[in-house]
């Protein structure tokens, strides 16, 4: 366990907005070799840097995405996701949201001591995690699979559980139904990556020694934003059977909303949308088991004897749920602004591109 992070970057400057989208789009090999310095036993000693590891933790959030907004704009993707939803806007505004990459100790500060937030790098040579909780940041590194190795392998782990191509017609999915009938083969391909992406890390949320942490926060990098975490398997369980995670774009993103969280004053408003039906063909897929009744249950968390009324709960102005024909497309953009926590319990489909083809991560 190291010590608590001392704060100093002598090799961070002062990048604003423009300069730090431009080193997104065209510094990628820039990125790959500060990473591979300053995690490197052989070069870290010549650096003169205190902290290492903070520093490369630093790099990887001023490098990679802050967060899928910003990735989304540098690749000139919102028109295209618009395009998408058949011209419905997408953002709202010039700027829906302001991240400042954050360093660790900045981290630490809003991380609860039940909380450990995993965020990885993943380049053409290196695979590592920085693992950070409110007291230690430990940086673990993969020698044992190649990062295309790791590609491939989550590759195919995708197109077994229906994320990716129909291996019927070649073309992309939008049932989200698995592609491999045989659950001993996900659960071996689920239980490889297991072993490379979250065996390394366990020491930090799941010991004999201290059990298991409240809940462990993601920061993907890569092919990994696509991964599912949560249905990894560690030979006997799934994580999801194991602890409650939280998939994140960034370690900046998630601070920034914790910050938001504790400053802000109004009241939990909750807006839910389950098992939507319209057009185009991806809001009119087959109902999913358990949407509804998700929705139903956090409606009664938060306000107890809410009840289904015409495919609608409403509860004052501070609940609202729709589910089948009430929960349109138009329906979600007039209410989801209104709402602080919004719970789309559904299909997900998008161009996999969109994201990320223009950044380091």
């Amino acid at each position: 366990m190291r010590a608590p992070y001392s704060g100093q970057h002598p090799l961070v400057g002062s990048f604003v907005t423009e300069q730090r989208a431009d080193l997104m789009t065209k510094g990628k090999q820039i990125f790959e070799m500060l990473m591979a310095c300053l995690l490197s036993p052989k070069l870290r000693p010549q650096l003169r840097v205190s902290d290492p590891d903070a520093e490369a933790f630093r790099y990887r959030e001023m490098f990679g995405p802050t967060g899928l907004l910003d990735e989304m704009e540098l690749a000139g993707a919102v028109s295209d996701a618009s395009q998408y939803l058949d011209g419905e806007p997408l953002l709202k505004g010039e700027k829906s949201i302001a991240v400042t990459p954050c360093d660790v100790r900045s981290l630490q500060r809003v991380l609860t001591p039940g909380t450990v937030l995993i965020e990885y790098v993943l380049t053409d040579t290196l695979l590592a995690a920085f693992v950070v909780t409110n007291t230690s940041l430990v940086v673990v590194t993969s020698p044992v699979v190649t990062p295309a190795e790791l590609r491939e392998k989550a590759e195919e782990f995708l197109e077994a559980i229906g994320n990716e191509k129909s291996h019927i017609s070649g073309r992309p999915t939008e049932s989200g139904l698995p592609h491999e009938p045989r659950l001993e083969v996900v659960r071996e391909q689920a239980q490889w990556l297991y072993e490379v992406l979250l065996r390394p890390t366990e020491q930090m949320w799941r010991s004999p020694e201290s059990g298991v942490t409240e809940r462990v926060i993601i920061v993907p990098h890569g092919i990994l934003h696509r991964l599912p975490f949560c249905a990894l398997f560690d030979g006997t369980r799934f994580v999801s059977e194991i602890v409650p995670t939280t998939q994140c774009p960034s370690a900046s993103i998630f601070k920034t909303l914790c910050e938001k969280r504790s400053n802000a004053d109004s009241p939990v408003t909750y807006f839910g949308l389950a098992n939507p039906r319209g057009q185009p063909s991806a809001w009119s897929l087959p109902d999913i088991a358990g949407c509804e009744t998700a929705v139903l249950s956090a409606a009664n968390e938060l306000m107890p004897d809410c009840k289904w009324e015409d495919d609608a709960i409403r509860r004052s102005s501070d609940i609202l749920v729709l589910r089948r024909q009430k929960a349109s497309r138009t329906a979600f953009y007039e209410s989801a602004p209104h709402y602080n926590i919004v719970d789309l319990e559904t299909h997900g489909a998008g161009r996999r591109q969109l994201a990320t083809k223009h950044s380091p991560g």
